[in-house]
Parts: structure tokens; sequence; C-alpha cells
């Protein structure tokens, strides 16, 4: 198999200090950019029920030299996220799903640092390491807000025998499900923590809103959830993207040097197609498949509400929702 051009890991990417500057989760403008205009409103909807607001700082590197296939890569993150109580019974603590350390993933996530609303808890692992139970100081009362910061970092191995790739680095494709510890799903039958099958989708999420700050080597091209609100390149040979979303249950990233792009605006919506130059034709078919299917949807199912589209594998469409089935990935669809 012919290979592409991969970065060849020279930046020095240094990791993020903790604990990470104050972020302004009350400013929903930047969320708002993520929707078309007519749907902007939705994101004021969806943070009044109580929806959790994400901001990550993620820094990818890999040693000098190395390949992606050989090697994988190495994940450095903060997160800090404003987690709102909307159950009616108190919650004595807050669990995280960690989705690389799933089965169906073959990654690894380890987790450094936990700090609730200022003071720093020992959290506890379980479900053989999927799951992260983070004490709260006093119980969380319904309708009330606890903020939570972690620093974690993830070890994304080569092309896994397991699931299907979807938290890898192989043949110079990046994909990056579960790349952050995310507020587990509690409901009637209390957390869900279960360990899901290694086929499927195992994604069962709140809906929320994400601001990721993601620094990379300067040669990859990056396909990723939400909206990009700024590219800035860095004196040491990294670029940091600033990408933010509309109301969706997971955010995903997807990245490769050589990626083309060709895009097509459906009612407004921007929908880009992804690929390797290799596949020139299999990447404007699937521009053609995915903007006549938008079209059909939004006639029968209603306007999808993003500004963008992406296109590159499988199907995921929807709107949002706690468990819209193979929806709420919101603008991404790789």
């Amino acid at each position: 198999m012919p290979t592409s051009p991969v970065p060849t890991g020279e930046a020095n990417i240094a990791a993020p200090a903790f604990p990470p500057s104050a972020f302004d989760f009350a400013n929903l403008a930047p969320y708002r950019q993520a929707m078309l205009p007519e749907f902007a409103a939705d994101v004021d909807s969806v943070a009044a029920t109580g929806a959790s607001r994400y901001y990550l700082e993620v820094k990818l590197e890999w040693p000098k030299g190395s390949s992606l296939s050989q090697d994988g890569l190495h994940l450095k993150g903060l997160e800090q996220v404003r987690y709102t109580n909307t159950e009616n019974v108190s919650l004595s603590e807050v669990y995280f799903r960690l989705y690389p350390n799933l089965p169906g993933y073959d990654g690894k996530m380890s987790i450094d640092t936990v700090v609730v609303d200022g003071q720093p808890v020992q959290p506890e692992l379980e479900a053989k390491n999927s799951a992260l139970r983070v004490p709260l100081g006093q119980p969380l009362l319904p309708g009330a807000v606890t903020d939570i910061s972690l620093s974690y970092q993830a070890d994304v191995h080569g092309q896994t025998h397991q699931g299907y790739n979807i938290f890898s680095a192989s043949e110079n494709t990046i994909a990056l499900a579960g790349f952050y510890p995310a507020i587990a799903v509690y409901d009637e039958t209390g957390w869900n923590i279960e360990i899901p099958p290694s086929y499927g989708d195992a994604t069962y999420l709140d809906t929320s809103l994400y601001h990721v700050e993601l620094t990379v080597p300067e040669p990859l091209v990056v396909a990723a959830s939400g909206s990009l609100l700024q590219n800035r390149p860095n004196s040491d040979g990294s670029q940091t993207l600033s990408l933010v979303s509309g109301p969706m249950r997971d955010f995903y990233i997807v990245a490769r040097a050589d990626f083309a792009v060709i895009s097509q605006t459906v009612e407004g919506t921007v929908v880009n197609s992804y690929y390797p130059p290799e596949l020139a034709e299999g990447g404007k078919s699937a521009l053609r498949y995915a903007a006549d299917s938008l079209r059909v949807f939004n006639e029968r199912f209603g306007r999808y509400p993003y500004a963008e589209f992406r296109r590159g594998g499988n199907a995921h469409y929807g709107r949002w929702g706690r468990v819209s089935r193979g929806g709420s990935r919101g603008a991404v669809d790789l």
C-alpha cells in the first residue's frame, strides 16, 4: 500500500499547565457560530436546560521520526467542565467515561489530577478502568452547578484488532473518538458505566456544548466536530485550532497530513468531504452522496441545524439528544 507523508514529530509540543486558565462558560456566542443563523437560539435553549459545557486543551505528540502505523502517538489534555445536576435527586459523585480504556477502543487513558470547585480530590477507577468516580465535597442538589477540572493523558496505538479503529493512529490517519473524559449519563438506573460490546456505537452521553483548543504538528489537516473559529501557527512548528460546537452528544477528531478537501453548500450548510489524494474519485462520490442525503433528510425530518457537515466514512446523522441513535455527533460524520 502506498504511504502518504506524515509529520515527523519534530515539533516539541510541551505539556499544558494545570490548572488551566479560567474559562468563561457564560459566553454562549462562540457556540452559536457552529449553527445556521436560524438555529443559533437553540444553543441558548439547550444551555438553559443545564447542558454540560466542556473546555478542552489537547495536544498531540509522537517521537521524532516515528511512524504513525508503527508507534502511534501520545495525547495530553486539560479539561474544564461545568456540570449542572438536572436530576431530581442530590448527587454525591460524578462519573466520567474513559472510552479509550474500553476493549473496542484499544487505547489507554490515565488521569493525573482532578479538581472540584477549586479543591483537589482523589478519584477512583471503576468498570475495568473505563469509568472514573469523582467524589464531590458536598452533595450536589438538583439544579446546582459544579466546575470540575482534569489533567489527563492517553496513548493512541496503531491499527487495532478490535472495534473499528475509531481511536487509533494507523496508515497515516489519526482517529480520536472519545479523546477526553466524558461525563456519564445519570438516569433512573443511576450512573451508566457499563462496559459496552466492542461493536456498534458505544457512545451514550448527554447533549453538551464544546470548546476545544487542539494543538497538532503544523502539517496535519484536521477534520473535527463543530466549526473552526481560528487557526494559529506556533513558533515550535505546531498549530492550534480553536473549535466550537453547537449542542451535540460528543466531539470527534480525525487528522491526516495529506487530506484533500472538497465542499458543497446545501441549504446553507457547508458539506465537506475529506480524503487521501489517491482516493479522489471516492471523495467526490462521498460528497455527492452526503449532499443528496442531506437534502432528503432536511425535507423529511427537518432542517439540519449546524453550519457544517463533514463526510469521510460511516454514517451518523441527526440532531441532538441523550440517546438519538447515530445522531448528535453534529457537524462531523467521519
